[in-house]
């Protein structure tokens, strides 16, 4: 939630296609380290409508504010119940819907991790059963 909150336009190269998610004094990442993502074609549409300055968050809301943590997750909770889904989802669950979506097609647990951020690849293993799901059912194609 803190990369996406403190995400300023300065960090997307729309060049390259990368984000880099970068420490500096609001915000430092769990690993304390700066990393580049791939920016998705959709999600760079999306932003070019909207570019602002290099220094600007990207997510605001109301005169400029940064959105809180807890204004996040009580949108994100009321979103969750007026689209009747299972109430356990919270914000978070979205990481790991990204994580799980990558290992389902394929993507190893390695690159898995990278674009987690995770310092140590067995934080991002938790998501290793699915490939072994995935292989099962390759197998049984036959």
């Amino acid at each position: 939630m803190g990369e996406i909150r403190f995400l300023r336009w300065g960090s997307i190269n729309f060049e390259t296609d990368m984000i880099t998610v970068v420490n500096h004094e609001e915000f430092i990442t769990k690993s304390k380290k700066s990393r580049n993502i791939p920016l998705h074609r959709s999600l760079k549409e999306d932003l070019l409508i909207k570019k602002g300055n290099p220094e600007d968050y990207i997510f605001i809301y109301k005169y400029k504010m940064l959105f809180t943590k807890d204004l996040i997750s009580n949108n994100f909770k009321a979103a969750i119940r007026r689209a009747e889904l299972n109430d356990k989802y919270h914000f978070h669950t979205l990481r790991h819907t990204f994580a799980s979506w990558l290992v389902q097609k394929g993507v190893s647990i390695y690159e898995v991790s990278k674009l987690l951020g995770h310092a140590d690849i067995k934080t991002t293993e938790i998501y290793a059963h699915l490939k072994e799901n995935n292989l099962r059912t390759s197998v049984n194609l036959l």
